[in-house]
């Protein structure tokens, strides 16, 4: 509560409607006038006016500042006038001032208002905010009240005060006009909000980012920094709450609203397979681990299957935890070919008298098993001498692991007569075996002979055509390892595995 001046002037000459130099700008809210520029009795501040029959006008008082009063007389209603004030439409204004009586106690004054006008004019002004009399109170009371205007423009507040004619209370004092523009949660603050096409999210999960949009204000301003009204949400590893304010352009007023993501955590997903590669024709098991359900990109749904591709495959699967995120996970099944096993006899038409031998070599893989019947053997060349046609089967195992299986059937004839099988070539000798850097090639005849040199992936690296008894071949420029010469003559062809140190 504000209490008042002692008044030290009384005023009881009859002034004609007086007002200072107009001002060419009007003033903007908030707007103030506390009567502080007066300096004797009878001023008016800049630009403010007061009626023809109004009896006293602003006044100075020691120790307690400044303010205006109503004098008694005469009777009837008395106004001042403010100067010209800019205000605008669509906005809720805050008007006040304070008021107060002589000490002595009478029914002089019926009435203290607060009036608005688009001239400094009672005719068609409205009522702000008004006290009804008798006014009886000698300490400082507040009259305030909030108020629009129908249109933008310039307004003047009129301060009216009522007599009727009574002295024995002389003044009605009032101090500290002023009009605010309020911003409160249910004055001219904007209605925010936050739309989310969703408040939960999974992390590291870029499909399921969430856009956030804010509605009721003019501009905004995100916690993020970003000033726009859409923003999304691209941290994706962490729950965190997003808050923005939106503030009225026309008001300056703000307001705040928030929004809460929850980001849920991502399965880690370990796909395994067992084994990694196989050879063709294997199967092999992938197992998942880390979530709660699982979908292959074969279609099955468990967590571990079997699968046999015939090519080198990649398999994924989505694995989906109890809160509904879902991370994949792929895995590579390298598929091995088998290999390529040639079996090779060393007589003429697979024929051979009983009683007589024959040289079975075999290529195409690294180690090799022969059955025939009960009997085993090993190696990529076996001597055979069966009494009756017999079917000998090899399997060869390459580097990878890989096998394959071949049959060859050695015919067996009673050769009586003509019957005889044609003769062979002599026996063909390499040798050194290993060696490093040349071999001897050896067949004891003159005959036409051509030699070719096959490394592991079965890629011919040397073919020779040669009658030499002897030929020695040179293989400095090749690397070490295993390879394969194969030496044919007429009808008869002999292989031998080498090995290069």
């Amino acid at each position: 509560m504000k209490n008042f001046y002692i008044i030290l002037i009384f005023c009881s000459a009859i002034f004609s409607f007086k007002t200072n130099a107009q001002c060419s700008t009007p003033s903007v809210i908030p707007y103030y006038e506390g009567f502080q520029s007066i300096t004797s009795n009878n001023q008016l501040p800049p630009c403010w006016a007061i009626s023809s029959t109004i009896t006293c006008a602003t006044f100075t008082a020691p120790g307690s500042g400044n303010g205006a009063a109503f004098y008694y007389s005469p009777a009837g209603s008395n106004y001042f006038y403010s100067n010209a004030i800019q205000l605008n439409a669509g906005v809720i204004y805050s008007v006040s001032t304070w008021y107060s009586t002589s000490f002595y106690a009478s029914t002089t004054w019926s009435d203290f208002s607060l009036l608005l006008n688009s001239s400094p004019t009672a005719i068609g002004a409205v009522t702000l905010a008004t006290k009804t009399g008798p006014i009886i109170t000698n300490v400082m009371t507040s009259l305030s009240n909030t108020f629009t205007v129908p249109n933008s423009g310039t307004y003047y507040v009129a301060v009216r005060g009522i007599s009727n004619g009574s002295g024995s209370t002389s003044y009605l004092n009032f101090d500290d006009l002023s009009i605010i523009l309020p911003c409160t949660p249910t004055l001219n603050s904007p209605s925010v909000s936050i739309a989310a096409n969703s408040t939960v999210v999974c992390s590291g999960d870029p499909v399921g980012q969430i856009v956030m949009t804010a509605n009721g204000a003019d501009t905004y301003s995100w916690s993020t920094g970003a000033t726009s009204q859409t923003i999304t949400n691209n941290s994706g590893f962490f729950s965190n709450t997003y808050s923005v304010v939106g503030t009225n352009t026309l008001t300056g007023c703000a307001s705040t609203a928030s929004i809460f993501l929850t980001v849920n955590p991502s399965p880690n997903i370990l796909l395994l397979a067992s084994p990694s590669s196989i050879c063709l024709g294997s199967s092999a098991n992938l197992s998942a681990f880390g979530a709660n359900t699982y979908s292959w990109s074969s279609g099955q749904t468990s967590s571990t299957i079997a699968v046999s591709p015939t090519v080198t495959t990649s398999y994924t699967v989505v694995g989906t935890n109890s809160v509904g995120c879902s991370s994949n996970a792929t895995q590579q099944l390298e598929v091995k070919p088998l290999p390529n096993i040639n079996i090779t006899s060393a007589v003429v038409s697979n024929t051979i008298c009983n009683g007589e031998q024959d040289t079975l070599n075999v290529v195409g893989a690294f180690t090799y098993t022969w059955t025939s019947g009960q009997n085993i053997s090993f190696g990529s060349q076996v001597i055979v001498s069966p009494s009756v046609t017999t079917i000998y089967s090899v399997t060869g195992t390459d580097i990878n692991g890989c096998e394959s299986i071949s049959s060859f059937v050695l015919n067996v004839n009673g050769c009586t007569g003509i019957n005889q099988i044609p003769q062979t070539l002599n026996q063909v000798v390499l040798s050194p075996n290993p060696f490093q850097h040349e071999f001897l090639v050896s067949s004891g005849n003159n005959d036409v002979k051509k030699i070719e040199i096959t490394d592991l992936s079965g890629r011919i690296i040397l073919a020779i055509n040669s009658q030499e008894e002897k030929l020695l071949v040179n293989t400095k420029y090749y690397a070490k390892g295993l390879y394969y010469v194969k030496v044919s003559s007429n009808n008869r062809t002999d292989l031998f595995k080498m090995i290069k140190n």
